[in-house]
């Protein structure tokens, strides 16, 4: 009987240890930048479908300015409109802009390379009603950024 109780709390010191020990472990891996510890890191993630709805409801597009053709960018889309690619052949990036499609849908672009490209899903383009461009059959007629600097009308948009 000794025995048997000198085993079973062996044992469940050893479990006791053993929990300890992981539980400081992912910690550790938090703290050190290991992506496998739960919700302590620290990363940017993409914007969810609510969180795009949210910020097309809570920006206007801007009818109050007038736009222009001075930037050096063109907008390309998809054969099957899934798509929109932005091209920015100014030497210039450019930051924190919105992008509109239709004057109507928007999304925000963190940057676009000087001479470089991003592409964005009609998926992730909406307007002020929740709904997003992919769901509508609407053509895309009219691309446009808007910036700190003004709003800006692309060449185009073409199609592949």
């Amino acid at each position: 009987m000794t025995t048997l109780r000198y085993t079973l709390a062996i044992l469940a010191a050893a479990a006791i240890g053993g929990c300890a020990g992981q539980n400081s472990g992912d910690a550790g891996k938090a703290a050190a930048g290991d992506d496998h510890g739960p919700k302590d890191r620290m990363t940017a993630q993409a914007p969810t479908p609510t969180e795009m709805a949210a910020y097309a409801g809570a920006h206007v597009f801007p009818s109050n300015m007038t736009a222009s053709s001075d930037l050096r960018a063109a907008a390309l889309v998809s054969a099957d409109r899934s798509a929109v690619k932005i091209y920015n052949f100014s030497a210039q990036p450019l930051h924190d802009v919105e992008v509109w499609v239709n004057g109507a849908y928007v999304e925000r672009v963190e940057g676009i390379p000087a001479s470089g490209s991003v592409t964005l899903r009609a998926s992730n383009l909406y307007n002020g009603l929740g709904k997003n461009f992919a769901s509508q059959s609407e053509p895309v007629s009219r691309v446009q950024i808007r910036d700190r600097e003004g709003l800006f009308n692309l060449l185009g948009p073409a199609s592949e």
